[in-house]
């Protein structure tokens, strides 16, 4: 019986720590006000504001403040980095294996901007979280979270990322902004 505890012990620390690493990184999306007059909405990047009666967006980031006719918005670029997560491969446990991309463990990094008809990128919102793989190990960690993601402790980065684009393009869409998700640069395995 004493073994059973300590096993449940173990596989809860584990699970813990795990959480920990695979926590969603930045992803703060939250709406302030959805009305038929404007849409105002904050991230990690800065806020944000998709003015209908005046018919501009918005921005306050670090990088500056502006405002852009909505008419001059062409669309949103949903984007990812990939990059290669040493430390956490270390922390985790290094072996052979992972000289092998494959197994390689991993930050994703998803990011969203606007794009004008001048040609000018607004970064609005980025995301990351760390992706584990292991060699013979890969049912155990789609196991550990989805656990975790029953338990409330897990949030997938992409889905996540992916409902915040769609909020935003049906922003864009109730003040007649007819706009396109496109891909901004993807690039797998970027330094």
């Amino acid at each position: 019986m004493n073994v059973l505890i300590f096993l449940l012990v173990v596989a809860l620390l584990d699970f813990l720590f795990v959480a920990f690493f695979r926590r969603l990184k930045k992803g703060r999306y939250k709406v302030h006000t959805d009305t038929s007059e404007v849409f105002e909405f904050s991230t990690d990047v800065g806020g944000f504001a998709i003015d209908r009666v005046e018919r501009v967006f918005r921005y306050a980031t670090p990088g500056g403040r502006g405002s852009i006719p909505l008419d001059a918005v062409n669309k949103l670029e949903f984007g990812l980095v990939e990059k290669y997560a040493l430390l956490q491969e270390i922390l985790f446990g290094f072996d052979l294996t992972d000289f092998m991309g494959r197994y390689q463990d991993s930050d994703y990094w998803y990011s969203i901007s606007l794009r004008t008809a001048d040609n000018e990128h607004i970064p609005i919102y980025i995301a990351g979280q760390y992706k584990q793989r292991s060699f013979l190990m890969t049912w155990y960690i789609n196991l550990q979270q989805r656990i975790l993601e029953a338990m409330g402790a897990f949030v997938d980065v992409h889905d996540w990322s992916r409902a915040v684009v769609d909020s935003l393009k049906d922003a864009f869409q109730g003040s007649d902004v007819p706009i396109s998700v496109g891909a901004l640069s993807n690039r797998a395995r970027g330094g």
